[in-house]
């Protein structure tokens, strides 16, 4: 393959350099087809009188920073950057500075390029040992960097390589039993840099990156001065800038080591978040490690091809273990407005909320885009963009999409819990109506874009599948079912109406599980048996697992009301009563006494919790490791923000597993 490599470096010497000396003849007449007037004159203004010793030692040093060319096949790597950081700072056509002029500056320019068999020609063997999955840019290709004159375009490098790959025949007697004949292709020329500085490449910067680097100038500016005004004004109770307090430092690791009551805790709420960060982190792990190891591997690539059809693999296909988390997150969010609001609670505090919850994901924004948007920016290179993948620098941007979507769906809960601390009958009717458009939402969503219904089918490619996950699955709209049918579940453990439940249904789980089975396994009829999808069926499917989903949800937190009304004890809302004793079933209806006395000794609970704080608002308790890894994880429920960080540190890259081979080889 590097054979090639030497090939494809020496013709692009011979089109590019035989064209500066302008020499006639049928090549020069070939060549002519391509767009290259820039480099005609660059030639014309600068070398056109150099000797020809002098233009063959500019061929020989360009050529020396191109990609390196073993001798056989199978002597090289998947690589060959060659010298980048020398490339882009090649300037031989000028021996003496005084030569130099505005109109006259050539520089080095690194472009960086892959290359493939052509599965056109013996493509049955060819195929087997180059699987191409996705797409020919995310799998096995050979990397080969070329030093070129700067005044070469993108597409002129395209061009000139393209017109100078000759058919090659493999010398390797390992290999030419195997193959006659064969011919590398230029998949893509996926980016020329040149020498720039940091505010040039961030005025030739895409608009997303421009966006994304002031957004984050912005984030670091507002938690300097929230910290600054939090720190200046600790003994003030109000604030006109009480939203950029929210953002403080100050306030973030209090919330993290501040020891807290362990009755102002819910445990099951606790264990769920624990579990969804074991959950998601092994199934990403899981599903990457298992695309990485397909690319290569014939045997791989044939398993991972045909899971989507094994009866086993629908349970983790589906996507239920995402939509019953959003389910969670609904029952989590309920929970902690309904405890902390009141009927008289000011707008303002459900905004300070709001913008808290945003405050808690910054800590996860802020290196996140410094990666994407700081590091490309300051200095970027082959190996970076082969660890993205040639992918743009904003690719793994949509890894954190949970927490945007949740952060949309928690501003709608708090505007929800508003009306239900004032009028409980209307939001709960208004609760009940969001239900219901979300499901119709997802109907239509996937009726007008003819989606479909699981994440993988095996008669699907994989556009069909990233179609789907761009219309429906990071979708805000599509998530609104859930999450607000969760906040109707915390409104009925509230309440105290799943005592009436029990009694209608004294063995829910008898049946709420073989649903769910039954709903988890009935892709198998798409997946593996090929049943026809058609409008009925869709519409059939989505209604019957959204409505097992929130079951199942439903059942496993259906046994655990008592400890919900144990930690909302201190909501003063007389339409969402809270009964912290639970001894007789006459005591499960209030009367207006007993909210009376109730709400006196919240009061006198709220008084001696102000003082508390006022005292040890400066201490910093011991905090148990399993609560602080608890909170850790609060600012994202569904904590994406974790398989983000790792994505960064160790999916997208083979670095650490071939560091961890070469220790265990040592």
């Amino acid at each position: 393959m590097f054979q090639t490599n030497r090939n494809v470096s020496l013709a692009l010497e011979i089109l590019v350099w035989d064209l500066l000396k302008d020499q006639k003849g049928p090549k020069q007449r070939e060549i002519t087809k391509i767009s290259i007037s820039k480099i005609k004159y660059a030639y014309n203004n600068t070398i056109g009188q150099r000797t020809n010793h002098h233009l063959n030692l500019l061929r020989l040093q360009i050529l020396s920073l191109s990609g390196s060319r073993p001798n056989n096949f199978l002597d090289g790597n998947y690589a060959a950057f060659g010298s980048y950081d020398t490339c882009l700072s090649f300037s031989a056509f000028y021996d003496n500075k005084d030569d130099q002029t505005s109109d006259q500056t050539v520089k080095g320019q690194y472009c960086l390029t892959s290359f493939e068999p052509d599965l056109s020609i013996n493509g049955q063997i060819l195929g087997q040992l180059y699987p191409h999955y996705f797409d020919s840019k995310y799998n096995f290709t050979i990397k080969v960097g070329f030093c070129v004159p700067s005044v070469c375009s993108q597409n002129d490098v395209q061009q000139i390589i393209t017109q100078g790959i000759p058919r090659q025949k493999l010398l390797n007697n390992f290999l030419l039993a195997t193959f006659n004949d064969y011919s590398w292709r230029l998949v893509d020329v996926h980016s020329c840099d040149v020498k720039t500085n940091f505010l040039e490449r961030l005025t030739s910067a895409s608009q997303v990156q421009q966006i994304l680097f002031w957004l984050l100038v912005g984030l670091v500016c507002i938690v300097v001065l929230g910290t600054f005004i939090d720190s200046k004004s600790q003994s003030q109770e109000k604030s006109s800038l009480f939203w950029i307090q929210q953002f403080s430092a100050i306030k973030s690791v209090k919330s993290l080591f501040h020891k807290t009551d362990p009755e102002s805790r819910i445990p099951v709420l606790d264990g769920i978040r624990l579990w969804v960060l074991s959950s998601v982190l092994t199934i990403h792990a899981v599903m990457w490690h298992t695309i990485i190891n397909a690319s290569f591997l014939m045997e791989d690539y044939e398993y991972l091809k045909e899971l989507p059809s094994k009866i086993y693999s629908q349970p983790f296909i589906d996507d239920w273990i995402v939509e019953g988390l959003f389910c969670l997150g609904g029952v989590n969010a309920a929970t902690t407005l309904f405890r902390k609001m009141k009927p008289e609670t000011p707008v303002s505090e459900y905004l300070k909320s709001i913008f808290r919850r945003a405050a808690l994901v910054v800590p996860i924004l802020l290196p996140a885009i410094a990666i994407e948007v700081i590091l490309p920016l300051f200095g970027s290179g082959p190996i970076y963009q082969s660890i993205n993948q040639y992918r743009a620098n904003i690719c793994c941007a949509s890894s954190t999409w949970s927490l945007a979507v949740e952060w949309q769906l928690f501003a709608l809960a708090c505007i929800l819990v508003y009306i239900y601390k004032r009028n409980y009958r209307l939001g709960l009717t208004l609760n009940i109506l969001t239900i219901i458009f979300g499901l119709y939402r997802v109907i239509m969503i996937f009726l007008n874009n003819n989606l479909i219904l699981n994440i993988f089918v095996i008669t699907k490619g994989f556009r069909d599948t990233m179609h789907r996950a761009e219309h429906y699955y990071i979708s805000t709209e599509a998530r609104i079912c859930h999450y607000f049918s969760g906040i109707l579940m915390a409104v009925i453990l509230v309440g105290n109406y799943e005592a009436k439940i029990k009694q209608m249904f004294p063995r829910e789980k008898i049946w709420v599980y073989p649903l769910l089975l039954f709903t988890i396994f009935s892709s198998s009829l798409w997946n593996c048996f090929g049943m026809k999808i058609g409008t009925i069926t869709t519409v059939i499917y989505i209604c019957l697992s959204k409505l097992t989903v929130a079951l199942w949800c439903f059942s496993f937190l259906l046994h655990h009301g008592r400890r919900f009304r144990l930690f909302l004890a201190k909501s003063k809302s007389g339409d969402v009563y809270i009964h912290p004793v639970e001894r007789d079933p006459e005591f499960l209806t209030p009367n207006k006494d007993t909210i009376a006395i109730l709400n006196n000794n919240s009061e006198l609970l709220d008084k001696t919790e102000i003082n508390i704080n006022r005292n040890h608002s400066s201490k910093i308790g011991k905090v148990d490791p399993l609560e602080f890894i608890v909170r850790v994880t609060r600012p994202a429920f569904f904590v994406h923000s974790v398989v983000y960080a790792w994505y960064f540190t160790s999916l997208r890259s083979s670095i650490p597993s071939n560091l961890f081979g070469y220790v265990s080889y040592l």
